[in-house]
């Protein structure tokens, strides 16, 4: 089976699976700017998005496309509660842009490296 079509079922399954209604509100914290580090003097910032309780939870860390050119840790600020309401932490994080000849590979790598050092 090819992986094209093995991932069109998984696809499939996924979206037609059964929907589950949470029988409570649930209220994700949500810390916005968190810095997670310094590179050559820019504070490298995130967004936090915790599920309610104590207990451990699988964790994402929510990288923004753009070519390292453009984007935002932004562009998860609706992903992060939603998956945070079912479990999932997610740190969605800024990385230096290329800009004018500045901070070109490995800067935004060595940005997100240091996310998944936390």
């Amino acid at each position: 089976m090819s992986r094209t079509v093995l991932a069109s079922l998984l696809l499939a399954a996924l979206l037609t699976g059964p929907v589950t209604v949470m029988a409570q509100e649930v209220h994700p914290e949500i810390r916005k700017a968190v810095q997670y580090g310094t590179h050559d003097g820019t504070a490298l910032i995130g967004d936090l998005y915790v599920p309610d309780g104590t207990e451990s939870r699988p964790a994402i860390i929510a990288v923004h496309g753009g070519a390292f050119q453009f984007g935002s840790r932004d562009f998860y600020q609706y992903m992060g509660p939603y998956l945070a309401a079912r479990g999932y932490a997610l740190f969605s994080i800024d990385y230096r842009l290329t800009r004018d000849g500045k901070n070109r590979y490995p800067a935004a790598v060595n940005d997100v490296r240091a996310a998944q050092r936390l």
